[in-house]
């Protein structure tokens, strides 16, 4: 629908649809659009977007622009900055590298690099990645005996979050008995 308001050409699009799914493009313009038990994808650039949906998704792609959800007796998930933080090492010692968690975080990843693969095996060439939680307590999260599996790169993705409280530490060890240079590091993020 076209209109002259002020002087001004203005084009709205108004959907009201019952049982149908609806794909809206628009540059330039406000889209409005209430749907129930369905599906809305609305990409505009540069204007406004008003959803009302029972029940339903909602994908919203807009750029520059601020975004408003109402829902009721629904799930909202929100990405917000993710900040990293980082603690590394490098040497050729031993490894007893920690990070303690200032505020509720995650364990995003582990990594090591060795200048070559350890090939002693014997006792104490185990990996271990080490989650101790508020009450003191260490869990073993990860571990892996270097000299038996020659290993020289290693990354560690937890299954699932590894949710670390405030004070809570990750922790890697190992004793390096070829002591072979390498670089490991810890992200946490929040």
């Amino acid at each position: 629908m076209t209109q002259v308001i002020n002087g001004k050409e203005r084009t709205d699009v108004l959907v009201n649809i019952s049982g149908q799914t609806v794909v809206t493009s628009v540059s330039g313009q406000t889209v409005v659009t209430s749907i129930s038990g369905q599906t809305v994808v609305a990409k505009v650039s540069g204007q406004t977007v008003v959803t009302s949906i029972s029940g339903q998704v909602v994908v919203t792609d807009i750029s520059g622009q601020s975004v408003f959800v109402y829902i009721s007796g629904g799930d909202i998930t929100a990405i917000a900055d993710i900040i990293p933080y980082k603690a590394s090492a490098m040497g050729s010692g031993a490894i007893a590298l920690a990070t303690v968690a200032g505020q509720e975080a995650y364990l995003d990843y582990v990594e090591y690099h060795g200048n070559s693969a350890c090939t002693v095996a014997s006792s104490g060439t185990e990996f271990v990645i080490s989650h101790t939680v508020e009450s003191g307590v260490v869990i073993k999260i990860y571990s892996v005996d270097m000299g038996v599996n020659t290993i020289q790169d290693l990354a560690f993705y937890p299954d699932a979050p590894t949710v670390l409280m405030s004070g809570e530490t990750v922790s890697i060890a190992w004793s390096n008995p070829e002591t072979v240079a390498y670089y490991a590091r810890i992200i946490t993020r929040r």
